[in-house]
């Protein structure tokens, strides 16, 4: 079955010029209609492009999330659920600034090891002053 480019366009979640641009660059192979000059894209020509299916994972992904957003017909499921959520964020907030924190640790220990290089002379300047 061959896509017109504008459903191309809304099957895969790309751009009109994303997709025009892999035709172009031959990535993705389309056939031209003679008497309009539009192009025309096979399912599984757009299916096995990576970047259709790499937004396509994504979309599905966050469909997935806002579908479990949904509240609760209990309000204290959903309270628990909102707590559950709050309780992982803090956590990975806390891992985050733990990161954080050592990397900009180890950047201070590099900056001070490039100083004190700058500092070393060879011992022949030393005693030449």
């Amino acid at each position: 079955m061959h896509f017109p480019l504008g459903k191309a366009v809304r099957q895969s979640g790309l751009s009109k010029s994303t997709i025009s641009r892999a035709i172009r660059d031959g990535k993705l192979s389309a056939v031209r209609s003679a008497d309009t000059g539009s192009s025309k894209i096979e399912q599984a020509e757009l299916a096995r492009y990576p970047d259709a299916t790499a937004v396509a994972r994504a979309t599905a992904g966050m469909g997935a999330q806002t579908q479990s957003a949904t509240p609760a017909a209990n309000p204290n499921e959903a309270m628990d659920s909102l707590r559950a959520s709050l309780s992982d964020l803090r956590g990975m907030l806390a891992d985050m600034t733990a990161r954080r924190d050592t990397w900009q640790l180890m950047a201070e220990t590099a900056q001070r090891q490039i100083a004190d290089q700058r500092e070393r002379r060879p011992w022949w300047r030393r005693l030449a002053g």
